[in-house]
């Protein structure tokens, strides 16, 4: 095989791995935007608070590890047991943030 062959065939591999990453971002983005219209947004907005917190930065602001994951899954639950479940509940009461079992991580991730 020609040298000017492999370095052909790395270059398709290159482009065709590119478009094929950006699709699967753009479909996430998708997904992710579909599902905050359908589950958030009536209680967030992203730059301002609204009936709940304002979502940017949100990563700086809750413990690390899956505490959001749990936040979103059962805030009841976390709620009776988390400090800062507690201050936040107590910061927007009486409104109390739904519970969306059925949302996987993935989906929360989107």
């Amino acid at each position: 095989m020609s040298r000017y062959r492999k370095i052909f065939n790395r270059i398709i591999t290159s482009i065709f791995l590119v478009v094929l990453l950006s699709i699967n971002t753009q479909s996430l983005a998708a997904d992710g935007a579909a599902l905050f219209k359908a589950n958030c947004a009536s209680c967030h907005k992203v730059d301002k608070d609204f009936a709940g917190p304002a979502l940017k930065g949100w990563k700086d602001r809750v413990p690390e590890g899956n505490w959001i994951y749990d936040w979103i899954h059962n805030p009841a639950a976390m709620i009776a047991k988390d400090p800062f479940a507690k201050e936040l509940f107590n910061k927007w009461k009486p409104t109390t943030m739904t519970a969306f079992p059925a949302l996987k991580n993935e989906e929360i991730d989107a």
